[in-house]
């Protein structure tokens, strides 16, 4: 606690954030790197002074050399487009601030980078101080010195005799906010459409009911081709197109609410286009399951042990190995989200 009221009250006291001082010597010769003269510096020296000053005030400060390379030609198939120029840069103005101002090597960090303005602005090398290291620097050397201030001790102090006082009984009263649900706020509309099998072939369905709590579902479920097919009869060739409707329950026993158990009843007619009237017909329960893939995708799979009827039988006949399958597209509207 004592160290972490300390860092916060100096950071308080910071008087604002330094400014990063950067220096850039530019206009090195083509071509020349590390090989140059002292003298190219001296019009920089003042500001490089103030830089360097700045290292010695803070030691844990960093400076931050760059060097560059314009890529400009200076003989035939060669140009300062390298690294080793920018380098060289980089460490000719590093050498003559360790030399000129004695300052300490670990201080400097080299850097380099390749620009595309061909003039002596792009033949440079730069130095700045890290805003980083100094703002560290500049919080350490606060810190010190409010460890050496008596008067802030004593404030340290009675903020630790205050921690060390026995817990105050306190009472408090929390309001927990009614989530009960109105009674129509459960109800809601579910809406889908898809393909499905049946008996006589696949076919669109689309579908519509209600919902409550988004556990159980009520749907009433119809389909129909939207092309035809021929059906032969009595020597005569039908063409003919398929319905369906139905009806089933839903409900989706796991918290989840990704899968379900159905049970329903479905009646599917094969009619013939010239007559409206069916020439096949399949009519009976079904029991099965449906799986959330997604948020709005569902695959259903259902047993339907149906009776099975065609225009030339008096009689039906019962088909007790049917299986009926489709994917479907659904929204939710309300229910309890």
């Amino acid at each position: 606690m004592r160290r972490f009221l300390l860092i916060t009250f100096c950071m308080l006291l910071l008087p604002g954030i330094l400014l990063s001082q950067e220096v850039i010597v530019s206009g090195f010769p083509i071509g020349v790197g590390r090989s140059i003269e002292n003298d190219f510096f001296t019009p920089y020296h003042d500001a490089l002074q103030q830089i360097a000053d700045t290292l010695k005030k803070y030691p844990l400060a960093e400076a931050i050399i760059t060097g560059g390379a314009d890529g400009e030609v200076y003989r035939t198939d060669d140009n300062t487009k390298n690294p080793a120029l920018a380098v060289g840069r980089a460490h000719a103005l590093r050498n003559y601030m360790t030399t000129q101002f004695n300052l300490n090597p670990v201080q400097i960090a080299i850097n380099s980078e390749e620009v595309t303005m061909k003039s002596p602005k792009g033949r440079y090398a730069s130095v700045r101080i890290s805003q980083e290291s100094i703002d560290l620097a500049m919080l350490v050397a606060r810190l010190r010195a409010l460890e050496a201030n008596t008067s802030f001790g004593d404030m340290l102090a009675r903020l630790e005799a205050l921690e060390n006082q026995p817990p105050v009984e306190k009472h408090f009263t929390q309001m927990v906010p009614d989530t009960t649900k109105a009674f129509s706020d459960k109800f809601g509309i579910i809406v889908s459409t898809g393909l499905s099998t049946s008996p006589f072939g696949g076919m669109p369905v689309v579908a519509g009911g209600v919902t409550w709590e988004r556990n159980l579902f009520i749907e009433v479920i119809g389909g129909h081709t939207l092309w035809t097919t021929k059906f032969d009869f009595n020597d005569l060739t039908l063409k003919t197109q398929k319905r369906l409707l139905g009806g089933q329950i839903s409900y989706y026993p796991f918290e989840n609410k990704n899968f379900g158990l159905l049970a329903g009843w479905m009646r599917v007619e094969e009619i013939a286009d010239e007559y409206y009237e069916f020439v096949k017909l399949s009519e009976g329960p079904m029991f099965g399951a449906r799986l959330n893939l997604a948020r709005s995708l569902s695959i259903t799979a259902s047993y339907n042990p149906a009776k099975h009827r065609e225009i030339s039988n008096e009689f039906s006949s019962n088909k007790d190995g049917q299986f009926l399958f489709s994917l479907t597209f659904f929204e939710i509207f309300g229910g309890g989200q």
